[in-house]
């Protein structure tokens, strides 16, 4: 229909000059009626159909046609059928628009609401590797509505659509629950029941989810880190584990770290170290490195920092950090992560000496004087 009907009466009725409620006026109706035909939201039914063709001045075929001019016979009743039909069948796409609008909008709402709505935390299940290496179950408690869970080394990684701030209040709601535990300038949370410490965690966010990350640790990180502090380095020495052989035979490659000074004021405590690398071939010694520096203990980690490198007892050429890091291991032992010495040794651990493995050394030592002065 494109509404010719309509469009048709109100270009006929400015023809004679008359407003909308004058022409309602003359027909007994309102001009609210009047207004709808002309929009196309009606047309006028049969019993005024007469009427308003008398008024403007043309032909009921000329209003159902929407034009002026001859027609073909035509069925008044059947054309107001047709008219009406394609009306309603505007009106039924129309309201299925508005429908599906008011649907997509109500969506959109439902969403934005439920990014910022608070839940709360849910303890879950979660694989984890414990201090004996073995696979076992915990409870980490995470946002609810949490999904897509990846996990790795102990490291967890999980997506929740729900934005970034009510994400963070819900994991600091179940913090709450944990112990707070102190060192390296942070706090960190223990959880005594099953035995861990989140040592960090953080909340990402993206455009239609957030996505959280949570790292734990066996046991009581700050007990744990506070205790290798103290022991490590018990014997003012640290030293490659190829240093000596128990037997007395020497290695032919030798690392060791010795305390000049230890700052015990700062919660980080810091070691001044001197720190040496020696090759022996035939009982000759070639210095591979020596240097000067200390050593601080961050996030189960061991950094030694070099200030100064003697050149004249170091290998020309060899590439030296700034900064070696090692791992802290589960027995108190240093795990170098460079490569730098790779040439000469490929995993360097260095253990702290029992008073045993002193005696050992002493003796070694003193039995390699008794030989060279005889």
């Amino acid at each position: 229909m494109n509404n010719k009907i309509g469009k048709f009466i109100a270009e006929l009725r400015k023809e004679k000059g008359m407003t909308q409620k004058e022409l309602g006026e003359k027909l007994y109706i309102s001009d609210k009626a009047v207004s709808k035909w002309e929009r196309g939201l009606s047309i006028p039914d049969l019993a005024i159909l007469e009427k308003l063709a008398s008024v403007l001045g043309v032909e009921i075929s000329d209003i159902l046609m929407g034009k002026k001019g001859k027609h073909k016979e035509i069925d008044i009743e059947e054309e107001i059928n047709k008219a009406t039909s394609e009306l309603k069948r505007k009106q039924i796409k129309r309201i299925i628009v508005i429908i599906f609008i008011f649907i997509l909008l109500s969506i959109i709402m439902i969403f934005i609401i439920f990014k910022n709505v608070y839940l709360g935390y849910e303890e879950e299940k979660v694989k984890y590797v414990n201090s004996s290496g073995m696979s076992d179950v915990i409870k980490l408690g995470i946002p609810k509505f949490s999904f897509d869970e990846k996990s790795m080394e102990n490291s967890y990684i999980f997506k929740n659509i729900r934005n970034k701030k009510v994400l963070e209040k819900e994991l600091n709601d179940y913090f709450k629950t944990l112990k707070y535990v102190s060192c390296n300038d942070s706090i960190y949370y223990y959880n005594e029941e099953e035995d861990f410490t989140i040592v960090n965690y953080d909340v990402i966010n993206h455009y239609l989810f957030s996505t959280i990350s949570v790292q734990l640790y066996n046991g009581d990180y700050c007990k744990m880190l506070k205790y290798k502090q103290d022991d490590i380095f018990k014997n003012n020495i640290l030293y490659s584990n190829n240093y000596y052989n128990l037997d007395g035979v020497k290695d032919n490659f030798q690392v060791w770290f010795a305390i000049f000074k230890q700052d015990t004021e700062a919660e980080n405590v810091k070691y001044e170290v001197g720190f040496r690398v020696v090759k022996l071939v035939d009982n000759k010694a070639t210095d591979i490195e020596a240097s000067e520096g200390y050593i601080e203990f961050i996030d189960n980690k061991a950094i030694y920092t070099r200030t100064k490198i003697y050149d004249e007892y170091s290998l020309k050429g060899l590439n030296i950090p700034k900064v070696s890091t090692f791992t802290i291991l589960e027995d108190k032992g240093l795990l170098m992560n460079d490569a730098y010495l790779n040439d000469y040794e490929k995993e360097i651990t260095l253990y702290p000496p029992t008073e045993e493995d002193m005696q050992k050394m002493r003796e070694n030592l003193l039995n390699e004087k008794t030989v060279n002065s005889n």
